[in-house]
């Protein structure tokens, strides 16, 4: 109810966003408010039936999903592999290499494709979410 009275003026000089990113919010907002979602969504749900779900609100992509299964609803199985800091550190911790046709490699912007990290991660089990959290770790550490 607060996001819906709240200016997005207001909501801009205190979070910071722009003005998409709350549109988004407040589309979210109104999606709670006329009970099309509700916690029921998130509580007793599957994680593949929310992903389907989530990913067709407007302003939500894989990263943020994942981020949000992992960090907001504890779920175990998400791996945001769209994160540039785990992508760091499964290059640094298994050595992925660029593919073959990749012909010069700019240390500073090349980074390990999905299908790279998923010859890796299939190893995760159902524990991917915690196996990342542990690369997030290595990635801050690298810094």
């Amino acid at each position: 109810v607060r996001i819906k009275a709240t200016s997005a003026d207001e909501i801009r000089q205190v979070a910071k966003l722009s003005y998409r990113k709350i549109g988004y919010i407040q589309h979210l907002a109104d999606k709670f408010l006329d009970g099309s979602l509700g916690h029921e969504a998130f509580e007793h749900v599957k994680d593949d039936d929310l992903r389907v779900r989530m990913i067709a609100l407007p302003g939500i992509g894989e990263w943020t999903l994942e981020m949000f299964l992992i960090f907001q609803l504890h779920r175990h199985g998400g791996i945001p592999y769209g994160d540039v800091a785990l992508q760091s550190a499964m290059q640094l911790v298994y050595d992925i290499q660029p593919d073959g046709h990749v012909t010069s490699k700019n240390e500073v912007t090349w980074m390990p494709s999905r299908t790279q990290m998923e010859q890796h991660t299939r190893l995760w089990g159902p524990f991917g979410s915690i196996a990342s959290l542990y690369m997030l770790r290595v990635a801050d550490n690298k810094r």
